[in-house]
Protein backbone atom coordinates (compact mmCIF):
# COMPACT_ATOMS: atom_id res chain seq x y z
CA UNK A 1 0.00 0.00 0.00
CA UNK A 2 1.30 3.26 -1.21
CA UNK A 3 2.28 5.44 1.90
CA UNK A 4 1.78 9.00 2.10
CA UNK A 5 4.68 11.81 2.14
CA UNK A 6 5.48 14.28 4.87
CA UNK A 7 7.40 16.73 4.93
CA UNK A 8 8.75 18.05 9.17
CA UNK A 9 9.91 20.72 10.28
CA UNK A 10 13.56 19.43 11.97
CA UNK A 11 13.14 20.82 15.23
CA UNK A 12 10.39 19.42 16.56
CA UNK A 13 10.92 17.44 19.39
CA UNK A 14 9.71 13.49 19.65
CA UNK A 15 8.85 13.32 16.44
CA UNK A 16 11.36 11.04 14.45
CA UNK A 17 10.25 7.33 14.12
CA UNK A 18 6.55 7.81 15.42
CA UNK A 19 5.06 8.28 11.61
CA UNK A 20 8.00 6.05 10.14
CA UNK A 21 5.30 2.80 9.74
CA UNK A 22 2.80 5.02 7.76
CA UNK A 23 4.37 7.52 5.95
CA UNK A 24 7.56 8.48 4.24
CA UNK A 25 8.69 11.46 6.23
CA UNK A 26 11.36 14.08 5.34
CA UNK A 27 12.55 16.01 8.06
CA UNK A 28 13.58 19.47 7.26
CA UNK A 29 15.32 22.62 8.41
CA UNK A 30 12.26 25.56 8.00
CA UNK A 31 14.08 27.35 5.68
CA UNK A 32 14.97 24.36 3.19
CA UNK A 33 10.58 23.54 3.11
CA UNK A 34 9.93 25.12 -0.49
CA UNK A 35 7.32 24.87 -2.73
CA UNK A 36 9.46 22.86 -5.04
CA UNK A 37 9.83 20.39 -2.17
CA UNK A 38 6.72 20.11 -0.82
CA UNK A 39 4.89 19.99 -4.48
CA UNK A 40 3.96 16.11 -4.08
CA UNK A 41 3.38 15.93 0.07
CA UNK A 42 0.12 15.16 1.50
CA UNK A 43 1.14 16.81 4.62
CA UNK A 44 2.79 19.71 6.66
CA UNK A 45 3.89 19.46 9.97
CA UNK A 46 5.62 23.02 11.12
CA UNK A 47 6.29 25.44 13.46
CA UNK A 48 5.71 28.97 13.31
CA UNK A 49 9.28 29.82 11.12
CA UNK A 50 7.19 28.10 8.35
CA UNK A 51 4.88 30.20 6.91
CA UNK A 52 1.88 28.31 5.02
CA UNK A 53 0.64 30.99 2.39
CA UNK A 54 -0.11 30.40 -0.94
CA UNK A 55 3.53 31.31 -1.72
CA UNK A 56 4.53 27.70 0.17
CA UNK A 57 1.07 26.15 -0.76
CA UNK A 58 0.10 26.83 -4.44
CA UNK A 59 0.30 24.09 -6.29
CA UNK A 60 0.91 21.88 -3.97
CA UNK A 61 -1.24 18.37 -3.27
CA UNK A 62 -0.88 19.29 0.54
CA UNK A 63 -4.11 18.60 2.90
CA UNK A 64 -3.21 18.60 6.05
CA UNK A 65 -1.00 20.75 8.32
CA UNK A 66 -0.53 20.15 12.00
CA UNK A 67 1.71 22.94 13.64
CA UNK A 68 3.53 21.99 16.88
CA UNK A 69 2.34 26.01 18.27
CA UNK A 70 0.41 27.62 20.54
CA UNK A 71 -1.43 29.42 17.41
CA UNK A 72 -1.55 29.32 13.58
CA UNK A 73 -1.08 33.02 12.68
CA UNK A 74 1.62 31.74 10.09
CA UNK A 75 -1.13 29.55 8.35
CA UNK A 76 -2.68 31.68 5.75
CA UNK A 77 -6.18 29.75 7.47
CA UNK A 78 -8.55 31.34 4.58
CA UNK A 79 -6.90 29.49 1.86
CA UNK A 80 -6.24 26.49 3.55
CA UNK A 81 -10.21 26.26 4.08
CA UNK A 82 -10.94 27.14 0.27
CA UNK A 83 -8.59 24.32 -0.54
CA UNK A 84 -10.38 21.51 2.01
CA UNK A 85 -7.19 21.87 4.13
CA UNK A 86 -7.23 20.10 7.52
CA UNK A 87 -5.25 22.45 10.53
CA UNK A 88 -4.32 20.74 13.78
CA UNK A 89 -2.55 23.70 15.67
CA UNK A 90 -1.01 21.90 19.59
CA UNK A 91 -0.69 24.19 22.23
CA UNK A 92 2.51 22.60 23.25
CA UNK A 93 4.93 20.23 22.50
CA UNK A 94 3.35 17.87 25.53
CA UNK A 95 0.12 17.64 23.05
CA UNK A 96 2.40 16.82 20.15
CA UNK A 97 1.19 12.89 21.06
CA UNK A 98 -2.52 14.45 19.86
CA UNK A 99 -1.17 15.47 16.27
CA UNK A 100 0.60 11.80 16.07
CA UNK A 101 -2.99 10.01 16.82
CA UNK A 102 -4.53 12.64 14.13
CA UNK A 103 -1.56 11.82 11.70
CA UNK A 104 -2.62 8.32 12.03
CA UNK A 105 -6.12 8.83 11.50
CA UNK A 106 -5.61 10.58 8.11
CA UNK A 107 -2.93 8.06 7.13
CA UNK A 108 -5.60 5.44 7.83
CA UNK A 109 -8.27 7.85 6.01
CA UNK A 110 -5.77 7.95 3.31
CA UNK A 111 -5.24 4.28 2.96
CA UNK A 112 -8.70 3.40 3.37
CA UNK A 113 -9.52 6.05 0.45
CA UNK A 114 -6.60 3.96 -1.91
CA UNK A 115 -8.69 1.04 -1.43
CA UNK A 116 -12.08 2.26 -2.13
CA UNK A 117 -10.83 3.74 -4.76
CA UNK A 118 -9.55 0.46 -6.47
CA UNK A 119 -12.63 -1.24 -5.60
CA UNK A 120 -14.33 1.15 -8.21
Amino acid sequence: MKKIKIIADNKIPFLRGVLEPFAVVSYLDPFQITREIIKDAEALLVRTRTKCDSELLEGSTIKFIGTATIGFDHIDTELCEINGDLIISTLNYVRLMVLNGLMHRVVIHHQFSNMLYQLY
